[in-house]
């Protein structure tokens, strides 16, 4: 089957680790023998203006990328305030881009669009006006925000909405929201969670036990909802109380000085690594490296960096934020209220103490049969036989 896979964004030289996902899960249908065409239409936030002559030029010609045939056209919003305007220069630049896989590559049979703001607005009429199929995958955190969207961007997703033939949720919580929210999406949704990739699930050799200490892990971009700051205050409980323990922080963000800062407030500074932004094959290596991976966040449509851990073999701690009810179990983890810092605190010490109940192989065996590549591509399947029969 062709499938143009079409993500609202997508990694680039100016912010390496925006949507890595979309390249791995596009890798994971091509495995399955689908014919794959990337069409990636990166909008850079105005801030990246000085770096502007880094961007591959508007006449860029597709090319592998990770083995993945992509379109790839960039630019900076440089009309960040006048959102329509913005809107409607992304959406001529990806109709054009559209336009040329068209004529290059021919008809997809289906469409997959990770997202409706931006590239599923963009171009949910004209895949309507040609009648080809087309499938939205949701991830986005203003779902589940008070007030996460402004009146244009309900406007556009509605309008997505109305034309799109399937919409897809990565969790349970999110479908929940998308339906209160859009009461007129009833009968189109369904939930596809993320897929943990082979790649992901391959041993690598490593001896998380030769630590002295026990290694705490979160994996993060270091931006106001992801709390790193309440994993921070949790920490510094914990080793108050005496526990042998490490935190290693891996991501980069906007907070990362004012977190630094923070961990020698708290006088545990010497205890916390702030590794920055590390390539996927470096974060699994830190990860069988660590003990317990924690996600704090306020909001999560999904937790990639949940299965990613447990696909180590790595127990799990998560706050009850959305996505990760779907995926931490009793056997992987503990689940803990949002923005409850004892609480945190608490299961950390718990995990510690219980350590010998939580096996590894065990918690990889769950991972890799709830949320490996064929769980993943039999549900997409099921949605394409259903949108294309015979296909």
């Amino acid at each position: 089957m062709k499938l143009y896979v079409i993500p609202s964004w997508y990694p680039s030289k100016l912010n390496p680790a925006n949507g890595t996902f979309f390249v791995d899960w596009a890798g994971t249908l091509a495995r399955a023998s689908h014919d794959i065409v990337i069409i990636a239409n990166v909008m850079h936030p105005f801030k990246k203006l000085p770096k502007y002559h880094q961007l591959p030029g508007k006449t860029h010609q597709p090319g592998l990328e990770s083995g993945l045939l992509t379109y790839r056209r960039e630019a900076i919003n440089l009309r960040p305030k006048l959102a329509k305007k913005s809107f409607q220069v992304y959406k001529k630049s990806l109709t054009s881009q559209f336009e040329q896989a068209l004529t290059e590559k021919g008809r997809p049979d289906i469409v997959l669009v990770h997202s409706s703001l931006w590239a599923g607005a963009a171009l949910a009429e004209r895949l309507s006006s040609e009648a080809i199929p087309f499938i939205v995958m949701e991830h986005l955190k203003a779902f589940l925000l008070e007030a996460g969207f402004s009146d244009f961007q309900k406007r556009c997703v509605q309008t997505t909405y109305s034309r799109a033939d399937k919409i897809v949720a990565v969790s349970s919580t999110l479908e929940k929201q998308i339906l209160k929210i859009f009461p007129g999406a009833q009968g189109k949704t369904t939930i596809i969670h993320s897929p943990v990739t082979k790649k992901m699930m391959a041993p690598v050799g490593l001896d998380s036990s030769t630590a002295p200490d026990f290694t705490f892990i979160a994996v993060s971009l270091l931006r106001t909802e992801k709390r790193i700051d309440l994993l921070l205050k949790a920490f510094s409980r914990l080793v108050q109380a005496g526990k042998s323990a490490r935190l290693k922080i891996v991501g980069d963000g906007p907070l990362r000085k004012s977190l630094e800062r923070l961990a020698r407030r708290l006088n545990v500074g010497n205890r916390i690594d702030f590794l920055g932004y590390l390539t996927r094959e470096q974060v699994t290596g830190e990860l069988h490296q660590s003990d317990c991976l924690v996600l704090p966040s306020d909001v999560e449509t999904f937790g990639m960096a949940l299965v990613e851990a447990m696909a180590a073999g790595l127990p799990v701690i998560a706050t009850s934020c959305g996505g990760p009810q779907d995926i931490v179990t009793e056997e992987t983890g503990l689940l803990v209220p949002v923005n409850d810092e004892i609480a945190l605190c608490q299961a950390m010490q718990t995990i510690m103490d219980n350590y010998d109940n939580y096996e590894p192989e065990k918690i990889r065996r769950y991972v890799g049969g709830k949320f490996g590549e064929q769980t993943y591509v039999a549900a997409l399947t099921a949605v394409f036989d259903e949108l294309v029969p015979g296909s």
